[in-house]
């Protein structure tokens, strides 16, 4: 089974990530901040790293750095950063590609549903 390493530190992104990657068959391990990342990339050696840029301890380009240095693992970096320079720069450091998610219809269901109810509330 293919395994990958998720690095976000936003718990219901990450939770929404892992149940769509689990579903498509995937093994999942999550890491919420940098040292963690590289601590999980050294003990479970993934098939790949999802990489959110912006982490807790250290960012995500010193993850990638890291991950580097110990091996050859495809990383997609995950962020919401979309300007030019960003993407030149994790790519540069050694990112595979580079992804800015949209909110699916269906993810932003629920987190409209929860503004919806407390405009009803007040």
């Amino acid at each position: 089974m293919t395994t990958i390493l998720l690095v976000e530190d936003e718990r219901d992104l990450a939770r929404v990530l892992t149940r769509e990657l689990e579903a498509a068959g995937y093994q999942v391990r999550h890491a919420g901040d940098g040292p963690m990342a590289v601590e999980s990339h050294a003990r479970a050696r993934p098939d790949l790293v999802i990489l959110d840029w912006m982490l807790p301890g250290f960012d995500g380009l010193e993850v990638l750095r890291r991950v580097r240095q110990a091996a050859p693992t495809p990383v997609l970096m995950l962020t919401a950063r979309g300007e030019e320079t960003d993407r030149v720069v994790g790519l540069e450091v050694g990112a595979d590609d580079r992804r800015c998610p949209r909110v699916r219809p269906a993810a932003a269901r629920p987190v409209r549903s929860r503004g919806h109810a407390r405009r009803v509330a007040a």
